[in-house]
């Protein structure tokens, strides 16, 4: 029996993860890499102590790739 397996990048491992332009490449790299989804870390300062980006970046990189949303 064989499994599926689906990794889903974080972008929050990307080089520079608030520069969009760098984001920009990135999201066109993992489209051409075969990857099918990206994981969105959002930590907002409240249910977390760390915070990352909020719906706005969100929004952006919404607009910017094909790929699902994890």
């Amino acid at each position: 029996m064989f499994r599926i397996v689906r990794v889903s990048p974080s972008i929050i491992a990307a080089p520079d993860y608030l520069d969009k332009s760098k984001v920009t490449s990135v999201l066109r790299e993992l489209e051409h890499s075969g990857a099918q989804m990206i994981h969105l870390d959002v930590m907002d300062g409240k249910f977390v102590k760390n915070k990352t980006f909020g719906p706005e970046y969100v929004d952006f990189i919404k607009n910017n790739t094909n790929l699902l949303l994890d």
